[in-house]
């Protein structure tokens, strides 16, 4: 009786200690949504917000000055205007595609987040 409680609660635990493990497998695993990557124009939009990216953090960490620091954001911001005005010219995006590429732009950034977070001390 005794050696069957002990084989029951091991069990219990391989399982609760797994199941975190399967469950962060499983999500790797899911098929990826398509992204729209060869389109010259996406990759201009995705590039200048990088690069927007980029240069608050150089900021943040006083890299740069403040009238840099403005200036090359007025022309990114600019830059990444043009960009999604060609980008919403060249094909009338449907709201399931916009969904999509803001799906997509928040899941990077949010892996960017968590990389930055699980470096610092």
């Amino acid at each position: 009786m005794h050696y069957l409680l002990a084989l029951l609660l091991a069990l219990l635990s391989l399982l609760v200690i797994s199941y975190p493990l399967l469950k962060a497998r499983q999500r790797e695993d899911e098929p990826q949504p398509p992204s729209n990557a060869d389109n010259p124009l996406t990759r201009n939009i995705e590039s200048a917000f990088d690069e927007i990216d980029q240069l608050q953090m150089e900021f943040e960490l006083g890299v740069i000055e403040p009238d840099d620091y403005q200036r090359r954001m007025d022309e990114l911001r600019r830059d990444a205007a043009e960009s999604l005005r060609a980008y919403d010219q060249q094909s009338p995006a449907s709201p399931d595609d916009l969904d999509a590429l803001l799906e997509e732009r928040i899941r990077l950034r949010r892996l960017t987040l968590r990389n930055d977070s699980s470096e610092s001390p």
